[in-house]
């Protein structure tokens, strides 16, 4: 019999319910035993920590009244505990690894970088491009106990029960580090699962879903075994785009709030019009275990385009770039902050353009003569009009022809110089069909649901019940 061991520590839909709908599926099998472990007041820090910042009596009753339904609903289908068998282990950061984040990173629980983890916490909680450990000592402390508390107790019940496998959530949040990592240590398989391509459905990988050739390999996947032929997928992918194009997909709204339908700024043809698409910083920087998306030659962005504008401007005065700075950015002063110096010391070569700016993303990029990014989603979109981009890290379409990784910064300055010199080209219709393929794919992978129902993306019924 394979025991399989499903540990939940966060109760946000549809997280929760992709959990309970994973764990009825693997115990329906007649070779598993299956139990379910639901560690969320438990664990002093769990996901909705910051989220709900005061944590009142009204938010422990929604929580509570969560877990009574999920287990009455499914607890005579597999065994389910609440208790941390070993309690929680207080610790606390030597003051050595708060004197800052290169002193953090450097701290080891046994042979796993729990610094580097709560490095990565510590950009995605706070949202800062350089947290200070020092005044977030509080936090790292609890991120430290968790950490450990999580490792020890899934050690525990590894032991304690005979685990084969166990399944978590998504894979980069500190209490699923400390169980993946207790895992590894007893040789134990693990299993992530998280959102899907839609509402619908919910993916369930062998690695992290950080993962770059996991995830590549999953929309590889997806594209060969879809049950609709390639011009079918191209028409639903181009539907689907001209939805984002016009503000109207859910997902991608957000990010098109500001932005007007064919607005752009305005572009002298006799200029050489580069764009550069930026991404938020902190979601590349809080991404643990770096070796599953590697960057390249460029450790982080600014770098990246600062080194794009000395080349350009190198090469020919002519050149004009346009930063485009994602939507997110505009809620983060500091991270503002950092791309002002861009303008100020080229400001004949250089137009900022601010998250808030009326500026169409999507029309921008097809009066440039070449498109970059770090690793921005747009660059597949903006592949499904048939315009090719040039990425200075690691994406997830860059195995497709149409996306060109920058190896350093010779290889920048020969993309520059084939440009001028018209000697490098691409098919226009393959890299259309290269981008689409990705919108197709990343919209629609993943497993159905069988006993979730999703009515928006943050709500739905569990076996006909909202929870």
């Amino acid at each position: 019999m394979n025991k399989i061991a499903v540990i939940q520590f966060w109760e946000a839909s549809p997280h929760l319910e992709t959990s309970l709908d994973i764990a009825m599926n693997l115990a329906g099998e007649e070779t598993n035993v299956l139990s379910y472990f639901f560690w969320v007041h438990q664990i002093p820090y769990t996901e909705g920590f910051l989220a709900t910042e005061n944590i009142d009596d009204n938010y422990r009753s929604l929580q509570l009244n969560r877990l009574k339904k999920s287990k009455a609903l499914t607890s005579k289908f597999f065994e389910w505990s609440c208790d941390l068998p070993l309690g929680v282990f207080t610790e606390q950061l030597d003051s050595f690894y708060l004197s800052s984040l290169s002193h953090l990173k450097r701290l080891k629980y046994l042979n796993y970088p729990l610094g580097e983890y709560l490095a990565c916490q510590l950009f995605d909680i706070t949202k800062l491009v350089a947290p200070d450990p020092e005044q977030n000592k509080m936090l790292l402390n609890l991120l430290f106990t968790s950490f450990v508390t999580t490792f020890k107790n899934v050690e525990y019940i590894i032991e304690d029960k005979g685990i084969d496998e166990i399944v978590l959530f998504n894979g980069r949040h500190i209490n699923d580090l400390g169980a993946s990592c207790a895992a590894q240590s007893k040789g134990v398989a693990t299993r992530f699962h998280d959102r899907g391509g839609n509402d619908h459905k919910y993916c369930l990988m062998k690695d992290k879903i950080h993962s770059i050739n996991e995830l590549q390999s999953v929309f590889q996947r997806e594209w060969e075994n879809k049950l609709v032929s390639d011009e079918e997928a191209y028409q639903v992918a181009s539907s689907l785009l001209n939805k984002r194009v016009k503000g109207k997909e859910e997902l991608t709204s957000w990010f098109r709030r500001n932005q007007k339908e064919g607005v752009v700024p305005l572009v002298d043809p006799n200029n050489i019009n580069i764009a550069y698409f930026g991404s938020s910083m902190d979601e590349y920087l809080m991404l643990p275990e770096r070796h599953l998306y590697p960057t390249g030659f460029w450790e982080e962005q600014r770098t990246a385009v600062l080194d794009l504008i000395c080349q350009s401007v190198r090469i020919s005065p002519r050149v004009k770039i346009f930063i485009r700075l994602h939507p997110n950015v505009g809620i983060k002063a500091d991270e503002m902050e950092l791309w002002d110096f861009l303008y100020n010391f080229y400001p004949e070569n250089v137009v900022v353009i601010n998250p808030t700016d009326e500026v169409d993303s999507y029309e921008l990029s097809k009066k440039m003569d070449l498109n970059f990014l770090f690793h921005s989603s747009i660059g597949a979109d903006i592949m499904s009009f048939g315009i090719p981009i040039y990425a200075f890290n690691t994406t997830p379409y860059d195995y497709l022809y149409g996306c060109t990784t920058i190896k350093n910064s010779s290889h920048l300055r020969s993309i520059i110089n084939d440009h001028l010199n018209k000697s490098c080209s691409f098919d226009a219709s393959e890299v259309r069909k290269n981008g689409l393929n990705f919108v197709y794919t990343s919209t629609n992978y993943g497993y159905k649901y069988m006993y979730y129902r999703p009515e928006t993306t943050l709500s739905g019924k569990f076996m006909g019940i909202s929870l």
